[in-house]
């Protein structure tokens, strides 16, 4: 279904919602990772999580109706991947701000 209002398709529309829940959620996870107050700090956890449980809804209708194609990795490609991963994260690791001395 490609209903036309003002211009914009129902894909266009919800490509710019899900482009919107994508810079919510990073400026959320930002506002919480800086939070000074316990209380404030819930709260903007609550809103990070309602964002990406948004984005994630929005993501699958997407997908479901063939607006936004994924390519299918194979068992090889996750395992190298996750891998990589965690080399990187254990290279991170080695110079995070957790292992230095203040």
């Amino acid at each position: 279904m490609h209903n036309m209002q003002g211009g914009f398709s129902d894909k266009d529309r919800l490509n710019d919602m899900l482009s919107c829940e994508k810079h919510l959620s990073v400026n959320w996870s930002i506002a919480a990772a800086e939070m000074v107050q316990q209380e404030l700090f819930q709260d903007a956890m609550q809103f990070l999580n309602a964002t990406h449980n948004a984005g994630r809804q929005l993501f699958q209708v997407m997908q479901q109706k063939g607006w936004y194609q994924t390519d299918q990795a194979t068992p090889q490609q996750v395992s190298q991947t996750a891998s990589q991963t965690m080399q990187a994260a254990q290279k991170q690791g080695n110079h995070s701000y957790q292992n230095q001395q203040y």
